[in-house]
């Protein structure tokens, strides 16, 4: 697997298909591998880079404070190494904040922007705010090891295929506590409230029909982003990609070929 020496990290990466360059951002403890079932579809379009978020995966630990800005300074990074000198971005959830961040910083850098069952900043939000506090309560209440199985049973949303995904991805940080509370505290901390008029890039935010604790945040993303659009995806929870797979990568190849190619 390749990896880049990227702002005092190394970041491990996965790469599928050629064309214009598709960055996907994952979630918050998971890995590159929630991305599995949009390999093949979007690989035949697009050039994938698929990175593990520092801390995630087969991505380096750190101590110092994780942030979304420090994340997406390592997104920048990786694209640096790779040469890549613009891109598109679908971030799912944690993955959503980090793109938002990716195009606030740099706007010349990101071309469109997909934010996919994300949020604006737990900050903003007193229930999802309380929801972030909550499960720091309980990973020192029971501990990471078993809160992780229940997270992925809830994720999966009665997918085995799923929950197994969920598992994997969860796996390198049962070894490491401290690391996930980082994780958490970056995700408790991003306020992106009052920078979501910065965005200037094309922009669709996508929700998912079963999981309604993210659609007033979806709804106003879409309405404070210049020019964004809102979509629904069909009989899905958080895990939207896997859960509707096909409603799903139709919806992020009919925009970034319509972005990319204008029809």
């Amino acid at each position: 697997m390749p990896k880049a020496q990227v702002n005092g990290a190394t970041i491990a990466y996965e790469a599928h298909g050629e064309g214009e360059p598709l960055l996907l951002i994952h979630g918050a403890g998971v890995s590159r591998i929630e991305f599995r079932p949009q390999h093949e579809a979007l690989s035949k379009q697009f050039r994938l880079i698929i990175p593990d978020v520092r801390g995630h995966g087969d991505s380096e630990i750190t101590r110092a404070p994780y942030s979304m800005k420090l994340f997406a300074d390592d997104m920048i990074g990786l694209l640096d190494v790779l040469g890549i000198p613009k891109v598109m971005v679908c971030g799912h959830s944690m993955g959503g904040t980090i793109g938002q961040q990716m195009a606030v910083d740099y706007p010349t850098r990101v071309q469109a922007l997909i934010l996919a069952e994300t949020n604006y900043g737990l900050k903003s939000d007193p229930l999802l705010r309380a929801a972030g506090v909550i499960g720091d309560w309980m990973v020192g209440l029971i501990g990471i090891k078993r809160l992780i199985p229940m997270t992925a049973r809830q994720l999966a949303a009665g997918s085995k295929e799923a929950e197994a995904m969920y598992l994997e991805a969860f796996a390198p940080q049962q070894a490491n506590p401290a690391n996930f509370m980082n994780i958490s505290q970056a995700n408790n901390n991003f306020d992106g409230k009052g920078q979501l008029h910065l965005i200037q890039c094309p922009t669709l935010v996508m929700i998912a029909e079963r999981n309604r604790a993210t659609h007033g945040m979806g709804r106003y993303m879409a309405k404070t982003i210049p020019g964004a659009q809102l979509m629904t995806i069909p009989k899905a929870g958080h895990g939207l990609n896997w859960d509707n797979t096909e409603a799903f990568n139709a919806a992020v190849l009919e925009f970034f070929i319509k972005v990319t190619y204008g029809s």
